[in-house]
């Protein structure tokens, strides 16, 4: 039990940080002048650092705490529904695909920028973090 709640409240910690580290990117209603100075910036490294770094180890975290409760379930439960526990294993998968989409969508035009000397297009700049949302 102890390793379900601590991996379950490392999800949540490194999720929480990877929210904080993408939540001054500027918004779909900031101007052209402001997406381009941001991503043009140093402030862009946020960015990748949560999508890229931070993001998936958060996902990981929610992998290995659900298969931790599945074992703690396992193992103090007199019965256990297999169909249920099936379907909490297909969503956890489901929500962990969905998170790491959102990860990359929201740091695909910072990493475009700083891995690969992209330019800024103000427009993508307001469609992926949107659809990451």
């Amino acid at each position: 039990m102890t390793l379900t709640a601590s991996v379950g409240g490392a999800h949540a910690l490194l999720f929480l940080l990877t929210y904080w580290l993408v939540s001054d990117a500027p918004g779909a209603n900031a101007s052209d002048a402001e997406i381009i100075d941001f991503y043009e910036s140093d402030e862009r490294w946020r960015i990748v650092l949560a999508g890229l770094y931070v993001g998936p180890f958060a996902g990981m975290a929610f992998i290995w705490f659900l298969v931790a409760l599945r074992m703690w379930v396992d193992s103090s439960a007199h019965r256990v529904n297999v169909l249920l526990s099936n379907i909490q294993l297909v969503a956890g998968i489901v929500y962990v695909a969905l998170l790491f989409a959102a990860f990359a969508a929201s740091s695909v035009l910072a990493a475009s920028v700083e891995f690969a000397d992209g330019k800024v297009d103000p427009v993508a700049a307001r469609q992926f973090p949107l659809y990451g949302d």
